[in-house]
């Protein structure tokens, strides 16, 4: 036992680095992902944080993922930063899985990964860290391989490669990014053709149902839009629909037979969340591509709408801003 932990230890420093550097290449080929299963874990509340928090999060991740592969030990602060980000994560973990019923820590991004699971994972690292920071510690610089005589080019490799990633999920967080100014609202980036006709949700008067193909209240929900796209006095009702696996939307309609369009904006899971509220699914009243309410997790009925939509149309042509606040409404 003892020889084999002389043989293994020197390479639990790279072997800890790769698996980082897994997780966090994984994380940033789905940063969008990666953003969402952040809020999952019931900390950061604020939806325009998340992507700031996942690019911080992959950063250090990525450096100390580097920095271990190529053995910089910043005089053995790298063990350090690396044991305490273990016993952090290890800690929100346990937070989300205790208080917001956590099923994804979202550690290898979209390889998904239970919270005992990874629980498990940081307490091996942890135990791996041990041992190669002791192997560290007993380690003379007559036994450092030739790699360790040249630390700045070490430290330019590892910068290099976490600017690389960095660039790269940033890129990737833009293009899901959606306009939201006075001059064009989130929904103006909507703008699609269907068998029903053109749609430019960015113009004019519509009632947006927000659908998730797996959801089954989303499904329970179908009869209740199908029955207002046929009532009068509404704006036209068009469905934005989450299509999380390619098929799903087909599926999703044989079930429930919707009247209404939809439309599928595939996998983008982190702009469906930025559409939506605390439930998977809701319903938008969109004037000129602005949300201007939102009833979160609900269909409300024809004539609550219908009430409504009169409040909203005088008030309009009186010149004041209704705020819906008296009729039990979310604003986005």
């Amino acid at each position: 036992m003892r020889t084999l932990y002389y043989k293994t230890s020197p390479f639990m420093e790279p072997l800890i680095g790769i698996i980082f550097l897994l997780g966090a290449i994984l994380k940033a080929l789905d940063i969008n992902l990666f953003s969402v299963q952040i809020a999952a874990y019931g900390v950061i509340t604020t939806k325009s944080l998340l992507p700031y928090v996942a690019l911080g999060t992959l950063a250090v991740e990525t450096f100390l993922g580097a920095a271990l592969l190529l053995r910089l030990r910043f005089q053995k602060l790298t063990f350090l930063a690396l044991t305490l980000l273990l016993l952090v994560f290890t800690g929100l973990i346990i937070y989300g899985w205790a208080f917001n019923e956590l099923e994804d820590c979202g550690c290898f991004g979209p390889l998904e990964m239970s919270p005992g699971i990874s629980i498990t994972k940081n307490i091996l690292l942890l135990i791996l860290t041990a041992i190669a920071w002791h192997h560290a510690h007993r380690t003379s610089p007559a036994e450092a391989v030739p790699l360790h005589r040249y630390p700045y080019v070490r430290l330019a490799c590892t910068c290099v490669f976490v600017a690389g990633l960095l660039g790269y999920a940033y890129v990737e967080l833009q293009a899901e990014n959606l306009p939201d100014s006075p001059e064009q609202g989130k929904y103006s980036a909507f703008v699609f053709d269907l068998p029903e006709g053109h749609f430019n949700l960015g113009e004019g008067e519509y009632l947006v149902a927000l659908l998730s193909m797996s959801c089954e209240h989303c499904m329970e929900v179908v009869p209740e839009l199908n029955e207002l796209f046929f009532l009068p006095d509404l704006p036209p009702i068009v469905a934005l629909c989450l299509e999380e696996n390619e098929g799903a939307m087909s599926s999703f309609c044989a079930q429930t037979e919707p009247l209404f369009p939809m439309y599928s904006i595939g996998n983008r899971v982190r702009l469906y969340f930025e559409l939506i509220g605390e439930e998977t699914l809701g319903l938008s009243y969109v004037r000129d591509g602005h949300s201007m309410y939102y009833w979160d997790g609900v269909i409300p009925p024809y004539d609550e709408l219908q009430s409504f939509l009169q409040q909203v149309h005088e008030s309009h042509l009186a010149g004041a801003p209704s705020t819906g606040a008296d009729d039990g409404f979310s604003m986005q």
